[in-house]
């Protein structure tokens, strides 16, 4: 019996960081989908994240999203969502899109020589 309740709490465990993982990378989207197609990435991305912080009530450099447990990756994907609308009036990133921006993920940095 005892086994059967382990092994039970490690499934749902699995099940909620594969959650949690999902939830991260979707917020991930977002924020990259308003940094990287802003004319100055270098201060967008922090202005980005301030923004998010004040928007959260967190500080600044607890703003990042491995930080994140559920309600807070929630908090953010609402508020990320509602400024992805107003700039680009979808409600929503295409799979085409996400595409893109799995592909830039991958892509290696060239080293500077």
């Amino acid at each position: 019996m005892i086994f059967i309740y382990k092994t039970y709490n490690l499934l749902s465990k699995y099940k909620k960081d594969k959650e949690l993982a999902r939830l991260r990378r979707e917020v991930h989207y977002y924020l990259d989908s308003l940094w990287l197609f802003s004319s100055n990435r270098k201060s967008s991305r922090t202005a980005l994240y301030k923004w998010l912080s004040n928007q959260m009530n967190i500080d600044y450099y607890a703003t990042h999203v491995k930080y994140f447990d559920e309600v807070q990756c929630r908090q953010a994907l609402r508020i990320l969502k509602t400024r992805y609308k107003q700039y680009y009036g979808k409600n929503n990133i295409s799979k085409t899109e996400k595409k893109k921006l799995d592909e830039m993920y991958k892509e290696k940095p060239k080293r500077r020589k």
